[in-house]
């Protein structure tokens, strides 16, 4: 398992090799990426902090924080929604990671091609799943990423909590 670690990595490919380089074959994987659609939001506040060379220490994220909550930064607002926001040690790791990557399912679909991954699913809340049935009651297993590239499309935030999913090895 591997949740909100290798998207922060140098290159979190390499650190897929890793862990592919010892899961046996028709092993299981679970691993928890960002969403590169679903983070604008924070994209937009990581690029301001950026800009304003705030850094991750208690002053600037206190301040920061309160520019957000006063309406200050209401294109930020969103942010006021999330619980990380309000704890000091997850609204610096939300905001002021000194590196992020995202991916899309596109870069999520090549990647587990190129490694010989099968996809065997999102975990996510019934909700969604429900969701994903009204638009394909075909796909039974709910595993086509394409199909799940059009619902993030249409309904941007469905990974807000990032893309979790398992794999297999070939």
């Amino acid at each position: 398992e591997s949740s909100g670690v290798i998207h922060h990595m140098n290159d979190p490919l390499k650190g897929l090799m890793a862990l592919l380089g010892i899961l046996k074959n028709n092993g299981f994987l679970k691993l928890a990426l960002y969403s590169e659609l679903a983070r604008q939001d924070i994209v937009k506040a990581r690029n301001y902090i950026a800009n304003k060379k705030l850094q991750g220490n208690e002053t600037d994220i206190r301040d920061f924080r309160q520019k957000v909550i006063s309406g200050e930064l209401s294109d930020m607002n969103s942010l006021t929604k999330t619980v990380d926001f309000y704890s000091f040690s997850e609204c610096r790791d939300l905001c002021f990671h000194a590196q992020e990557h995202r991916f899309t399912i596109n870069q999520l679909q090549e990647m587990l091609i190129s490694n010989n991954l099968n996809f065997l699913g999102f975990l996510l809340p019934k909700k969604i799943k429900s969701l994903y049935q009204s638009y394909f009651p075909q796909d039974k297993t709910q595993t086509n990423l394409q199909y799940w590239s059009i619902i993030e499309d249409r309904h941007p935030h469905t990974f807000t909590s990032m893309y979790q999913f398992w794999v297999s090895k070939n």
